[in-house]
């Protein structure tokens, strides 16, 4: 039961757990906020992959036209950069 348990919490970590805590707090100070969770680094010049990562978000999400996906992926390319400039100073 102790491994099942472990593997659980393992599986269902939250990564970057402070900088979520500290985003979840902004939140508060803005009217809509909305989360979307999409593959990360995904390089929107390999067909094939944005394909199949289209596919799965607009199973999870519904779909909307390629355009605002790849919107949504370069938006993602965007907070990782500014979160690790933002942990630069931490380094």
């Amino acid at each position: 039961m102790a491994n099942e348990r472990l593997a659980y919490i393992s599986e269902n970590a939250v990564e970057n757990k402070e900088i979520w805590e500290q985003l979840i707090h902004l939140v508060h100070s803005i009217d809509t906020v909305n989360f979307y969770k999409v593959k990360g680094h995904l390089d929107l010049s390999k067909a094939s992959d944005v394909k199949k990562w289209y596919e799965k978000y607009a199973k999870a999400y519904g779909s909307v036209p390629m355009n605002r996906f790849e919107y949504l992926i370069n938006m993602n390319h965007r907070a990782d950069e500014l979160a690790n400039k933002g942990m630069d100073q931490f380094r």
